[in-house]
């Protein structure tokens, strides 16, 4: 704006701003940061109001392992700021919470005044694999194979045992299935023990034939001795086996003969 005034006569002069905007200075025939100002007319007069967009705090804290795209600074009022969570190895993005609650990864804010964030990562989860006898597991993730051991909450991992030559799968001992392959969901951090027997099969001889085998294989004596107690089992169609020390071991398998003079044969 501009006017006429009688010279000597003292002038206040007031910089109103927009709201999004703050004032900052004069320039011209007066520097000053003051608002208002007072000024004497001894001559032609010219004056500048500068103003500049306000500008807010955006502060950005973090919980897990991770960093984000945007550091923590000020922004002119109304700007849109890109936020991106980046998790470190082993970490997962969680959520944003505070001034803004978002699940999304980018998310873009407006500024329109202080903000704070937290930014949440989380670990991911931990899945052992502790294998009894001979054999691997394989791991799949919607049907790809991985090695990776650390799994985002929520996956749904295909676990398959694959026994070496001469052993079979038994059991998943911890998940208490004999399923396999098997699907877990991972929920936290967690182990599979996968059961794995080798079977050893024998020709035993004939009744005649094993009074003069010394000492005579009993699968009773044997656990009684050893304080095993039984853990053998025994059918009708002349089959018998034992893991006397529960290691995932056969420690005796073999078919009880039928007639006639044999050996053991492994």
């Amino acid at each position: 704006s501009s006017g006429s005034f009688d010279e000597g006569t003292t002038i206040s002069i007031t910089a109103t701003p927009s709201p999004e905007y703050i004032f900052s200075k004069w320039s011209g025939s007066m520097s000053s940061n003051n608002n208002p100002i007072s000024m004497t007319m001894n001559s032609d007069k010219s004056l500048t109001a500068t103003f500049t967009k306000r500008q807010y705090p955006l502060t950005i804290k973090i919980e897990g392992e991770g960093t984000v795209s945007e550091s923590s600074e000020s922004y002119d009022l109304g700007s849109k700021v890109t936020l991106t969570a980046i998790p470190s190895a082993g970490w997962d993005f969680k959520e944003w919470k505070g001034d803004v609650s978002s699940t999304d990864n980018p998310i873009e804010i407006t500024v329109d005044g202080p903000k704070e964030l937290t930014l949440v990562f989380v670990r991911k989860k931990l899945l052992s694999v502790i294998i009894k006898g001979e054999g691997i597991v394989e791991k799949r993730v919607n049907g790809e194979i991985t090695e990776d051991s650390l799994f985002s909450e929520g996956t749904t991992l295909e676990l398959t045992a694959i026994p070496d030559n001469d052993w079979v799968f038994e059991k998943w001992e911890n998940l208490e299935s004999t399923d396999n392959p098997i699907e877990i969901i991972v929920s936290d951090d967690d182990s599979a023990v996968v059961k794995f027997m080798r079977y050893f099969n024998y020709n035993v001889p004939s009744h005649e034939y094993k009074n003069k085998m010394n000492p005579w294989l009993s699968l009773y004596t044997i656990s009684e001795e050893l304080g095993l107690g039984h853990p053998y089992g025994y059918h009708d169609t002349g089959t018998a086996y034992a893991d006397f020390n529960g290691d995932g071991y056969i420690d005796i398998n073999f078919m009880l003969g039928t007639g006639g003079d044999g050996e053991f044969v492994d």
